[in-house]
């Protein structure tokens, strides 16, 4: 039984049949499941930007940031205007020591989803340990316009 035969069987088992569902499931940390419906998505259209994307958060709270950071920028290639991907992106690189892109990840990302208080959060912290004091508090100025009480919760 090959690979895809493998992910086949295991979608069958789970049930996940949606990818909202995968991304429930990937809320419950339930990542093999995860992984089994959005194998079965790209099966059916391997440029699904939102299983690539979701595969990307697995491989990256799995402990692989390379791997997360690829899937992840397939599907900004997708689908390049979707402010989330390019915040979770940002994401990977930055576990990478991408600040570079990572840097331009959460500027692109901002723009995309202006109301992302984790984006301008992360830009503000990355513009920080960058040695850029005038941006960085920019934008920990706008997270904190977003939502005063989120600064408390963040990581």
């Amino acid at each position: 039984m090959g690979f895809l035969d493998r992910v086949r069987s295991a979608f069958a088992r789970t049930g996940a049949a949606t990818l909202g569902q995968a991304e429930d499931l990937f809320e419950a940390d339930r990542l093999d499941e995860v992984e089994v419906a959005c194998a079965e998505a790209l099966a059916r259209d391997r440029a699904d930007a939102r299983a690539l994307h979701l595969l990307g958060l697995v491989a990256g709270r799995k402990g692989d940031p390379r791997r997360s950071a690829e899937l992840i920028a397939a599907a900004v290639a997708v689908a390049p205007d979707v402010g989330l991907y390019r915040y979770n992106l940002g994401n990977a690189q930055r576990a990478l020591g991408d600040a570079v892109g990572a840097l331009a990840s959460y500027t692109r990302a901002v723009v995309l989803d202006p109301g992302r208080f984790a984006a301008w959060f992360n830009l503000a912290q990355l513009e920080a340990e960058q040695g850029r004091p005038a941006p960085a508090i920019a934008a920990f100025r706008r997270a904190l316009a977003i939502d005063p009480s989120e600064s408390l919760r963040a990581e």
